[in-house]
């Protein structure tokens, strides 16, 4: 009986010594950003440009710090360098990449110079957040050099890095993550149409009630 005794308590014991050495193992978590290979994001946004240096992409995420079954909004905005112009109607792909493996992918184009989406991870790792194919998307006010089509698709690919932990204090989640709604861009040639073809027909109705009941006289 004592040396049941005796083997209960020398297995506690290991079990108590293993649970501590896992626990001092454990990764801890920073409480500032930083991209996968552990340099510290000092300020926010961070920015990136594309290969041609054509586009610049200022990058945000929120929170920070990322950790697993916890949601992060990334918001991104779409520049030229050459005159630190906003560049609207911006065409991109959105891919991100964990531990080697693609796990999201979504089309976007960018509204007021920007956009964003939302985004769980269920593991810790390593992670690319990469735009890719960006081009323009549509007539815009704004002229820049990034309108005109990109030589080579992998000229126009941006790529940010970052870092996942395992959330200590959540480890599951049922929340649903919504994207922002896909609004309808209205093009310029079409807000150029529905002005002037309705001003064209008024023009018409008011010249013709000027000048068309007239009786032509012939004496």
């Amino acid at each position: 009986m004592k040396s049941l005794f005796f083997i209960f308590c020398i297995y506690f014991l290991l079990l108590t010594f293993q649970t501590t050495i896992a626990k001092e193992q454990t990764v801890s978590i920073p409480d500032y950003p930083h991209d996968s290979l552990g340099n510290k994001i000092e300020k926010f946004p961070v920015i990136e440009y594309t290969a041609d240096g054509i586009i610049e992409i200022d990058m945000t995420w929120e929170p920070n710090v990322i950790k697993t079954n916890e949601k992060v909004t990334f918001i991104y905005q779409t520049y030229d360098p050459a005159t630190n112009t906003n560049l609207d109607k911006m065409k991109y792909d959105l891919i991100l990449i964990q531990n080697g493996d693609e796990i999201f992918r979504d089309e976007g184009l960018t509204s007021i110079g920007g956009d964003y989406r939302n985004f769980i991870f269920e593991f810790p790792g390593p992670v690319e957040i990469r735009f890719e194919n960006i081009q323009s998307g549509g007539t815009s006010g704004i002229q820049s050099a990034a309108r005109a089509p990109a030589d080579s698709p992998s000229l126009r690919t941006v790529t940010f890095t970052t870092m996942v932990y395992e959330n200590p204090d959540v480890t599951s989640t049922d929340e649903i993550v919504v994207q922002p709604a896909r609004r309808f861009e209205i093009q310029y040639e079409i807000l150029v149409a529905i002005i002037v073809i309705p001003l064209g027909v008024a023009v018409a109705a008011i010249l013709y009630m000027k000048y068309g009941n007239r009786e032509i006289d012939y004496e």
